[in-house]
């Protein structure tokens, strides 16, 4: 009984770790390129469609053009 307890114990303290890294390797998109993401739904155009909210940084984007030491977008 007590060995099947300690077992439980740490399957569930391995699924916790588990949870804690898929979490913190999940890159979220920068406020930049949210408000880029919001900005290309109310206009049209080619290039923005290639602008895509998966790739969390947007000065990888096509047109897009940034600061190289802060990384905020300075330029369309």
């Amino acid at each position: 009984m007590g060995i099947c307890l300690i077992k439980g114990q740490w399957l569930w303290l391995l699924y916790v770790l588990l949870i804690h890294i898929v979490i913190n390797n999940i890159e979220a998109i920068s406020p930049d390129g949210e408000a880029l993401i919001n900005f290309r739904t109310a206009i049209t155009g080619e290039i923005l469609l290639q602008w895509r909210p998966e790739d969390p940084d947007p000065c990888k984007w096509k047109g897009v053009k940034c600061d190289p030491k802060t990384k905020r977008v300075t330029h369309l």
